[in-house]
């Protein structure tokens, strides 16, 4: 009879806290590297990384920090752990909070032993949460009937409702009831709709090809044309604009039923949500300002084109937002009038395009942007899967 899940996803997680792979042994091996049998596997990772530092050019080593330090004692003493005082950097540091931290799940599973359906009470605020187990997830967390994506360490749950108690029908009602409240905002988006959008999904930052692909059809484009071409091969530069602390996504060529279609649609998924963004490109030929100062005849087109797909998403809510096969358009999450992004032209000091931008932002939630400023984004990094974007923005994630 097979195990049952919360079993042996404990199992797991208790050899991943107890010995280091085969792989890291054989690897240790060959450096010359003594390892302990008992060292855990995400602490072999960070000492294997700190003898291949040099031959790799790997980042030097940095001091862990206060809060590092403080939490992995806190895990120490609850775990009874015996953690080295010394030589721990922040990789090592890290290497020893997921090993802990995947004791104490373990510790949890076992003593709790959930089993989907159950229904779970976690302190929420000022009152319990409750919530009906659908499934555990491999790294021991316990998500939850009702979408949105709802989750918990087994550790913070306070108690366990199981079928055939006198209070579990009341229990489920509950949990209804709060899933319920909690699916108004139609942003969070549930594993479902997320797994229907990993087709379209972005895990990486852009890389040096990415980079250099960019900058060779910059220097050569007579339009707009090969720009697409690039963007479309290396989704990852449009994807580093924006915020997706948990998921980000680029889709080009979107359409919009028959009438209108999108050069790309980028989202990113944050704590609060799913926030789209319309991206129209132009050529890096053209102006984005007269004389005068007042956007160019190119520009005031591309404003217009995004006004028109908002139109068209505000009249078509629920066709917009619908998967695509249920006949939507698939921008599962999409709110109204959703932020747009224009990328236009060339870096122009002499040009007055400043105060026209801000304009134009103020106005129609339109960031106007360069193609140089985008080889300028590609290459930067932001710290915390902040967009490149959002960061010069300073984006409010609840704004509708």
């Amino acid at each position: 009879m097979a195990a049952p899940r919360w079993a042996s996803v404990a199992a797991e997680l208790r050899r991943y806290r107890s010995a280091p792979t085969a792989a890291q042994l054989e690897l240790a091996a060959r450096l010359d590297v003594s390892l302990a049998v008992d060292t855990p596997a995400a602490v072999a990772a960070g000492i294997l990384r700190m003898h291949l530092r040099e031959p790799l050019q790997l980042r030097r080593a940095r001091e862990c920090t206060y809060g590092q330090s403080s939490y992995l004692n806190d895990l120490a003493e609850l775990t009874g752990a015996a953690v080295p005082e010394e030589g721990v950097d922040r990789e090592l540091a890290d290497g020893w909070i997921s090993a802990l931290h995947a004791q104490c799940v373990a510790e949890s599973l076992e003593h709790w032993k959930p089993e989907p359906g159950e229904v779970t009470v976690c302190r929420s605020g000022p009152g319990d949460r409750f919530d009906v187990i659908s499934s555990i997830a491999a790294s021991g967390r316990l998500y939850f009937r009702g979408g949105g994506g709802q989750w918990a360490w087994p550790q913070h749950v306070q108690r366990i409702i199981r079928a055939g108690e006198q209070e579990y029908t009341d229990a489920v009602a509950k949990s209804k009831q709060q899933t319920a409240l909690r699916r108004k905002n139609v942003h969070v988006l549930g594993r479902g709709e997320l797994e229907r959008l990993n087709k379209w999904r972005v895990e990486d930052l852009p890389g040096l090809g990415a980079l250099r692909a960019l900058e060779d059809a910059l220097a050569q484009a007579p339009d707009e044309r090969p720009m697409q071409v690039v963007l479309e091969q290396h989704p990852q530069i449009l994807g580093h604009l924006v915020s997706g602390n948990h998921r980000t996504f680029v889709r080009h060529q979107v359409r919009f039923a028959d009438k209108f279609v999108a050069d790309f649609v980028i989202g990113g998924v944050t704590s609060m949500g799913m926030l789209w963004r319309l991206v129209e490109l132009e050529s890096p030929t053209a102006r984005l300002v007269l004389n005068d100062g007042q956007p160019s005849a190119t520009l005031r087109k591309a404003v217009q084109q995004i006004r028109d797909w908002r139109r068209w998403i505000a009249e078509h809510f629920h066709t917009a937002g619908d998967p695509e096969d249920r006949g939507g358009t698939g921008l599962e999450g999409i709110r109204l009038n959703p932020p747009g992004l224009i990328i236009i032209g060339r870096d122009d000091p002499a040009a007055p395009t400043e105060t026209m931008r801000n304009e134009l932002l103020e106005e129609t939630r339109i960031e106007i942007r360069t193609y140089d400023w985008l080889v300028r984004a590609a290459a930067s990094r932001p710290p915390m899967r902040i967009g490149a974007l959002d960061i010069e923005l300073e984006e409010s994630w609840d704004e509708d």
